[in-house]
């Protein structure tokens, strides 16, 4: 798979993980610089495996605008929880400075890395039997 982020200007936005790889129950944890002193910055992040993915009833809802101010400094910290319902997921996060236009995506995935085991959930084990029961481990 491919990653990449697209900025445009100066502002430039992290994530904390160098692999931007996270797993359901992580939070994201969302770093900006280079954005206007004091500017309003509007995040988002989309599902691009399933935009029409239905969450249920968590709050907040992970695909809702949100906002955050940048410093005197321009710089900004956000986060995102990874829900369950983004497993497998391929994210993308966009940053929008409201005054000055500038704009920042990165793009990242909901891990999907389960651990196969024999059924007594400590073996682990690659091959199996037709109906055989297996562990699996997040």
């Amino acid at each position: 798979m491919f990653f990449s982020s697209v900025a445009f200007g100066q502002a430039s936005v992290t994530l904390d993980q160098a692999d931007l790889d996270y797993a359901p129950g992580e939070t994201v944890h969302i770093t900006g610089t280079g954005w206007q002193p004091n500017e309003e910055i509007t995040l988002e992040v989309t599902n691009l495996t399933n935009p029409t993915v239905d969450c249920g009833t968590v709050n907040p809802e992970p695909h809702v605008l949100w906002t955050t101010v940048a410093d005197e400094a321009g710089n900004f910290t956000a986060s995102w929880y990874v829900n369950d319902c983004e497993l497998g997921a391929d994210l993308l996060l966009e940053a929008y400075g409201v005054a000055s236009g500038s704009s920042y995506e990165i793009f990242f995935t909901d891990a999907n890395d389960l651990a196969v085991f024999a059924n007594d959930c400590s073996t682990a084990k690659v091959t199996f039997c037709l109906a055989e029961a297996v562990c699996l481990k997040a």
